[in-house]
C-alpha cells in the first residue's frame, strides 16, 4: 500500500512517499504460462508467480546481444588475460561437436578478434555465432578469411567450416576455396561428409559453390564421379 503524508515545514510544502512492499512466507518461483495452466505452480513449500517474460529472450541471449552491440574499437582493445587464454585453449581443445557453455560462449565472442591465428579457437567460435546477426556474420567472415591467409588449412579444416551450424554462405565458400587445392585421393576420403554438407547449404543447388565444385571435380575424375553418384 502507499501512504502519502503532507506536512508544512518552514512554510514550504513537502511530500513524503512511503511504499510498503508485499512479503511472502514462501519461496517465489517464476514460471511460464504452460506451467501455470497445468497447475504445477501450486506447492506447499513455494509460491508460483506467472512471469510474462518467460519463453522470450533469455538473460544469456540478452547478454550476447549487448556484447555484440559493443563498439568495435573497444572489443579490439580488450586483450584477454592469461587466465582467459587458458580457458579459451581448454574450450578449443574439446571435440568439434561439443557446444561451449554460456560462459565460454561469452568469452569467445568477447575476444573473437584475438582468435585469428588459432584455428581450433576459430572453429569453436563459429559454433557461438548468431547467424541471424549481420554484424556477427561479417565478423565471422573476416576472422575466417584472416585465418586462411595466416596459415595453411587442409581438407579436414574445410569440413569444420561446413558444419550444419555454419549458416552463412560466404564462410562456407571459404571452405570450398580450400577444397579446390586437394587431390582426388584426398577428396575421395572426405567426399561422404561433403555430400552430407550439401543439405545445409543455404544457397540453391544452382548457386551452391560446394555443389558446383563437386560436379566439376566429378566431370574431371571418374573415381570421384562414380563415388559421388553412389553417395547421392
Amino acid at each position: 500500500s502507499e501512504q502519502i503524508h503532507k506536512s508544512m515545514e518552514f512554510g514550504i510544502s513537502s511530500t513524503e512517499l512511503e511504499i510498503q512492499l508485499p512479503s511472502f512466507n514462501a519461496v517465489i518461483r517464476y514460471v511460464d504460462a504452460s506451467a501455470r495452466a497445468a497447475g504445477s505452480i501450486v506447492q506447499s513449500a513455494s509460491l508460483g508467480v506467472y512471469d510474462a517474460a518467460a519463453g522470450m529472450e533469455s538473460a544469456n541471449d540478452r547478454q550476447m546481444r549487448v556484447l555484440r552491440m559493443h563498439d568495435e574499437s573497444l572489443l579490439s582493445q580488450a586483450e584477454p588475460t592469461a587466465e582467459d587464454w587458458e580457458r579459451i585453449t581448454q574450450v578449443s581443445a574439446t571435440l568439434p561437436t561439443v557446444q561451449p557453455s554460456a560462459a565460454d560462449t561469452a568469452l569467445l565472442l568477447q575476444y573473437r578478434h584475438f582468435l585469428k591465428k588459432d584455428k581450433l579457437a576459430v572453429f569453436k567460435f563459429l559454433r557461438c555465432v548468431d547467424w541471424g546477426d549481420s554484424k556477427m556474420c561479417e565478423d565471422a567472415l573476416k576472422i575466417v578469411t584472416s585465418l586462411k591467409s595466416s596459415q595453411e588449412l587442409d581438407a579436414t579444416d574445410a569440413l569444420q567450416l561446413l558444419q550444419p551450424d555454419v549458416a552463412f554462405s560466404p564462410v562456407r565458400n571459404v571452405a570450398v576455396n580450400i577444397l579446390s587445392q586437394v587431390t582426388d585421393r584426398q577428396l575421395l576420403d572426405i567426399l561422404h561428409p561433403l555430400v552430407q554438407a550439401l543439405r545445409y547449404d543455404a544457397a540453391t543447388i544452382n548457386r551452391s559453390q560446394l555443389a558446383n565444385f563437386l560436379i566439376n571435380r566429378a566431370l574431371s575424375s571418374k573415381p570421384v564421379a562414380f563415388t559421388l553418384y553412389w553417395y547421392l
